[in-house]
């Protein structure tokens, strides 16, 4: 059964935040990984890392539109 009117809007925005929360969080554990578990307060690199991550896919997914 197919969510109809704003349910489907809902449920779009829902499994695109799931997604990209999903991905951010694969990425900051790849930095860790780098890092060596190092318990850094603050680091650059795992925030690169996870937004490169994201990145990456984005452009991944977009090569399906060219």
């Amino acid at each position: 059964m197919k969510a109809l009117g704003w349910h489907r809007e809902l449920w779009n925005w829902l499994l695109l935040g799931r997604s990209f929360l999903g991905l951010v969080l694969a990425g900051f554990m790849l930095g860790r990984y780098i890092t060596g578990f190092e318990r850094v307060r603050v680091s650059f690199s795992r925030d690169a890392v996870g937004a490169g991550v994201c990145g990456g896919y984005v452009l991944l997914g977009a090569r399906g539109w060219c």
